[in-house]
């Protein structure tokens, strides 16, 4: 048994729906085609928009953070694609789809309000998902143009539910397993079963 495993690497995202995952996939293959740098695309089946991660916890924390996420209350909702963008600064290593809306930022912040006294505030939320790991690629002015010249298709993320996620590393790559899922619509702290 692994040293960790009471141990658990945890954050909460919201889940992509099918044909965003098909826009998604021909967005990689023309990205792929177009050859603009070399790295590592994300698994389609795992992409997913983060909005909270909380890192590694004893596996015990699992059901208080679960508790925590039922206070969370918003109706269904979604929100456009903004463009694609890099972090990594001149030398960017991470290629992302970034998303828009008032409702998604305030979903985070009431995601993150709700583990206040646990983890830090985010200062800086950045709705995104990430497309690719890059290994070697243009300087980043360079090659967000390049991006900026490719046709994007619209697309929306629907979100109707975000979820607490267990993330186990591994050589293929994350897997992801939804410990807890919470669907839009009323808050449900203080109901019982």
């Amino acid at each position: 048994m692994p040293a960790n495993a009471d141990r658990l690497r945890l954050f909460v995202g919201i889940g992509l729906d099918k044909e965003l995952r098909r826009q998604l996939a021909a967005l990689q293959e023309q990205l792929e085609a177009a050859k603009l740098f070399r790295g590592r695309f994300s698994r389609v089946d795992n992409l997913h928009v983060t909005l909270k991660f909380l890192g590694e916890l004893p596996a015990t924390a699992a059901a208080d953070l679960g508790e925590r996420l039922e206070r969370v209350a918003y109706a269904p909702f979604t929100a456009p694609v903004t463009g694609l963008g890099l972090f990594g600064g001149r030398r960017p290593r991470v290629l992302w789809l970034g998303f828009g809306g008032d409702e998604l930022v305030a979903l985070q912040q009431q995601v993150d309000r709700c583990f206040e006294g646990l983890f830090a505030l985010e200062t800086d939320y950045q709705p995104h998902l990430t497309l690719a790991r890059l290994k070697s690629a243009p300087r980043a002015e360079v090659l967000q143009q390049q991006l900026a010249e490719l046709p994007l298709e619209p697309m929306r993320l629907r979100v109707e539910s975000f979820a607490l996620v267990r993330s186990v590393l591994e050589a293929a790559g994350p897997q992801y397993t939804n410990l807890a899922t919470f669907a839009a619509g009323e808050s449900r702290r203080g109901e019982t079963d």
